[in-house]
């Protein structure tokens, strides 16, 4: 445990640039529609391409996490040890 290796941190900045862009663009569309913008973005708004984008960007954040819950979990069981 210590640091986050750089090919996660790579991984996981792509997934926020994916995730946060379309929020952008979603809100961007809101407000030319004069409308209240929100954080929900519909899926089946979204092209299959770009869905599939957002559902392995989805995959790879939950992928890190995990990896990081069991780097803390054995770091724990080490100090107790």
């Amino acid at each position: 445990a210590g640091t986050l290796p750089t090919s996660d941190a790579y991984l996981l900045e792509e997934a926020f640039e994916l995730i946060s862009g379309l929020r952008v663009a979603h809100q961007v569309e809101q407000l030319r529609a004069g409308l209240k913008p929100d954080d929900y973005v519909d899926p089946a708004s979204l092209s299959s391409l770009t869905r599939n984008h957002l559902r392995e960007a989805f995959r790879t954040i939950a992928q890190v996490q995990r990896r990081i819950a069991s780097e803390l979990r054995s770091a724990t069981l080490d100090v107790s040890a």
